[in-house]
């Protein structure tokens, strides 16, 4: 089923998502411009040009929302039905599977399982690239940057998923004019995704997407926050002033612990590792950015597989894992590990739902705007 065609300019998305604070910062706007005009400019987006009024960026945007149902049921055949096991919405398999690769597994977030099927996906031609978000540029830590991994190397320099606003949907125009890349995979975040499915359904983004084999999904408790609140969150864990951090990153360092690096002005340099709870604790304590607070989606659910366990959902899905368990760079989690991923899903995504249904009534009787989940 084709998007309607809606007509409309830059200066609408502007009133209708990005002053209501329903922008998402995927970047989906910004690759679906037919006259490119459209950029990031620090928190936000900007017009950079004359708009043309097609209506592209409207119908792509997520920031308003996404009908999950309509969704599912091109997708996958169907929709989804209420119940336990429909917490992780539509998927044929929960793979608990971890990476078997000690260099993943130390450069991953937690398991290093999305580098694992990245690089054993790119060893053996299922992709030759795949879209992903470093740590920030400029000195923001709020914002991740976009960049095309083409090698192994590449993959690990960005592994380990960072939970920032990223503009990674921004690279499908520079790929799709790049002959040297044929077969892609999108590594997102739920709200990426769902930018991303509305591209590929319309008919003026979907070229954009066409060189999309895989869509790659991340689990999500919607932790994001602004760049001051980030800031401050990370001083507090390094105990450093927060204007002194000029970058940031995290990445795993062994069993539950995280290892944290922040660059300082004047070349100078902290690290420091604490516990994974410690890190996770600063930031749920934090002011969770408003849009964040609206989403009711934590697994991706419109993703071919989601990381996490994983969660698969589709049959490419299924190709990527497989393929990564026949090269040996996914083995099966222990016990206590598969029970410690379902308990922290079933909890971490029903206090989402929960939270996300609960905002989105508190600002419906207030006439305030909101995105609408079908």
């Amino acid at each position: 089923m084709g998007s309607e065609m809606v007509r409309g300019g830059f200066n609408d998305l502007r009133k209708a998502v990005i002053d209501t604070g329903l922008c998402t910062m995927c970047g989906g706007c910004i690759a679906s411009c037919p006259v490119s005009v459209l950029a990031f400019e620090e928190d936000s987006i900007a017009l950079r040009g004359d708009c043309i009024r097609c209506g592209t960026c409207l119908r792509i945007c997520p920031g308003k929302g996404v009908d999950l149902s309509r969704r599912e049921q091109e997708l996958f055949g169907r929709s989804r039905r209420s119940g336990l096991g429909t917490r992780m919405g539509i998927h044929v398999e929960r793979a608990h599977l971890t990476s078997s690769i000690s260099e993943f597994i130390r450069a991953g977030y937690y398991g290093g399982r999305v580098v694992s099927v990245l690089i054993a996906a790119l060893e053996e031609g299922l992709i030759d690239s795949a879209l992903m978000t470093g740590w920030g540029e400029k000195g923001l830590l709020s914002q991740g940057s976009a960049a095309i991994a083409r090698t192994r190397e590449e993959v690990l320099s960005l592994a380990s998923s960072k939970y920032v606003f990223s503009p990674v949907l921004t690279l499908l125009k520079e790929a799709r004019q790049d002959d040297t890349i044929q077969r892609i995979a999108v590594v997102g975040l739920p709200c990426h995704i769902h930018a991303l499915r509305k591209m590929m359904d319309d008919p003026s983004a979907s070229e954009y997407t066409s060189k999309v084999e895989y869509v790659i999904g991340l689990n999500c408790g919607a932790p994001m926050m602004s760049e001051g609140d980030w800031r401050t969150s990370i001083s507090h864990l390094l105990g450093i002033g927060p204007d002194e951090i000029t970058g940031f990153a995290a990445h795993k360092v062994a069993g539950t612990r995280i290892g944290l690096e922040a660059d300082l002005k004047e070349g100078k340099h902290v690290s420091r590792v604490v516990p994974i709870g410690s890190y996770l604790s600063v930031f749920a304590r934090g002011p969770i950015w408003s849009r964040c607070l609206l989403c009711t989606d934590y697994s991706s659910e419109l993703s071919d597989v989601t990381f996490g366990a994983p969660v698969i959902r589709t049959e490419k899905g299924r190709e990527l894992v497989e393929n990564a368990l026949e090269k040996g760079y996914l083995k099966r989690s222990s016990l206590r590990k598969r029970l410690s991923q379902n308990v922290t899903d079933i909890y971490v995504g029903s206090r989402k739902k929960r939270r996300s249904r609960r905002n989105l009534r508190k600002r419906a009787s207030r006439g305030q705007p909101i995105p609408e989940y079908g």
